[in-house]
């Protein structure tokens, strides 16, 4: 086999200019002098599927391992001539064994399943992991979470693992679906979501079962397929007052790790979206969730300024037709406070979260 090289490992612009690339991080010095902002590097992994050039080798080697074996058992006889009947008889038998010993058995390479292939691509595209330079993860207890339910399954599956294994594998079968438009794919995800509702039911019934992060998980993953399939009524979605009811049942004790804190805070930010966007009034009091979000967290500062609108709005719409001077006054210096909140907001992010231009591969803003 013909080795190829090793590909470059340039950025994109200095190969398409086909000069040396320095290879500088975070961006190349040569585009930098270009006066064109570096577009980046390709990624070190680089996937191929060569299932069937494993498989035509594979055939290759047992077809001349074959041949050599019929060879060396034809030129045998000859050598039995001259060789003493016990002997003959010895040789014999050894050769009448089966020959399988030496033999290599073919088995045939085996392709990912569809679902294996859904797994794999709702993962990627999904989950971000955390890392220590001021970046946040999205969905990153999922892919461990989910691998647990299937180390549990051996042992005979309950159910908040069965549901979370149902949501995932719907979830991804949808995301699949959608992005290779596949109904047969989509027919097999509305499946696996009606087997992830009941198992959901079941998990809900029971007080020790509903507060199990792997329950709080499938509702996430149900709220995900509903963003997906785009079958929200408007901005109401069905499973807020499921999230408004876990959050409470869970209670303080889903803050005080990061797993619970990461879904806390998408369900959180799911619900106050559809309150704030619909003017709802919350179904629980959250009063005790304000203690216990930390402000200099950016997610969670955010959540905090989301929250004290909401109370401005339901004390506005509750109030009288014709409010006094003092109320007015007290809903203006409380709408201050919020819009300075968020203008500070904006002021205080990591440079990594500021929006920046998106160059193509061939350097031109896109």
């Amino acid at each position: 086999m013909v080795y190829g090289g090793k590909p470059s490992t340039g950025c994109y612009l200095c190969r398409k200019r086909k000069i040396k690339c320095d290879e500088a991080r975070p961006s190349c010095r040569n585009c930098a002098v270009y006066g064109r902002p570096c577009p980046g590097y390709r990624p070190d992994a680089v996937f191929r599927n060569e299932t069937r050039k494993v498989e035509r080798l594979a055939k290759k080697d047992a077809s001349s391992s074959s041949s050599s074996s019929s060879s060396s058992s034809s030129s045998a006889p000859t050598s039995q001539v001259h060789t003493p009947k016990s002997q003959t008889s010895t040789v014999s038998e050894k050769q009448a064994r089966p020959s399988q010993e030496s033999a290599l058995t073919l088995h045939r390479v085996q392709d990912a399943t569809w679902e294996q292939r859904a797994l794999c691509y709702f993962f990627d595209q999904y989950t971000i992991h955390a890392d220590n330079e001021d970046g946040m993860g999205h969905l990153e207890y999922l892919p461990p979470l989910y691998a647990h339910c299937g180390e549990v399954s051996l042992g005979g599956e309950s159910a908040p693992s069965t549901c979370l294994r149902w949501a995932v594998d719907a979830t991804a079968l949808m995301t699949l679906a959608n992005a290779t438009n596949a109904p047969p794919l989509m027919i097999k995800a509305r499946q696996g979501y009606g087997k992830a509702i009941r198992s959901l039911r079941t998990a809900l019934a029971s007080p020790d079962q509903a507060v199990k992060d792997e329950t709080f998980a499938s509702v996430v993953l149900l709220s995900l397929f509903e963003d997906i399939t785009g079958e929200r009524n408007g901005l109401f979605s069905s499973h807020t007052a499921g999230f408004e009811f876990l959050m409470k049942l869970r209670g303080e004790d889903q803050l005080g790790h990061q797993r619970g804190r990461d879904m806390f805070s998408f369900a959180y930010t799911h619900t106050y979206v559809e309150i704030l966007a619909l003017g709802d009034k919350p179904r629980c009091d959250f009063a005790w969730v304000m203690g216990m979000l930390n402000e200099n967290d950016p997610i969670e500062s955010l959540m905090l300024s989301a929250t004290k609108l909401s109370q401005l709005f339901l004390s506005m719409q509750a109030g009288p037709s014709s409010p006094d001077q003092a109320t007015v006054e007290s809903w203006i210096t409380t709408g201050q406070e919020c819009d300075f909140a968020l203008s500070q907001w904006t002021l205080h992010l990591p440079d990594r979260w500021l929006p920046l231009v998106v160059y193509s591969a061939e350097g031109e803003p896109s």
